[in-house]
């Protein structure tokens, strides 16, 4: 049997709903790919230049600057079809690696281009 199906299957997906769920699964993917992506790169960043006892602030003003982006995505997935929300971002993310380029950050230490470029 194919993966994708046994797997659709034991989630009790149906036929009608395939769209949906892979709407939903791509979402849960990205959302937490941002996540982990975001806090290694946070914390890396963090700990090359100040104390580690400063890191919980630096959490905790994370969590406040990414709440507006996160009701942006919301509201935008809620007026849009979520499938063009997604190519819209995956093309503005594709494009992120030649901005940091162009902006100079390439080469030393930085560990954003490091990640990125």
């Amino acid at each position: 049997m194919n993966p994708l199906l046994a797997l659709a299957r034991w989630l009790d997906v149906r036929p009608h709903q395939y769209r949906t769920f892979s709407v939903s699964a791509l979402g849960a993917f990205l959302v937490m790919s941002f996540s982990v992506t975001a806090r290694s790169l946070r914390e890396a960043f963090f700990i090359n230049e100040f104390a580690v006892e400063s890191l919980p602030y630096v959490i905790i003003v994370t969590a406040l600057i990414s709440l507006p982006w996160v009701g942006a995505f919301s509201r935008l997935m809620g007026r849009y079809e979520p499938e063009a929300v997604y190519k819209r971002l995956i093309s503005m993310l594709r494009r992120l690696p030649s901005s940091a380029s162009n902006m100079g950050l390439h080469g030393g230490r930085n560990l954003w281009c490091t990640a990125l470029c």
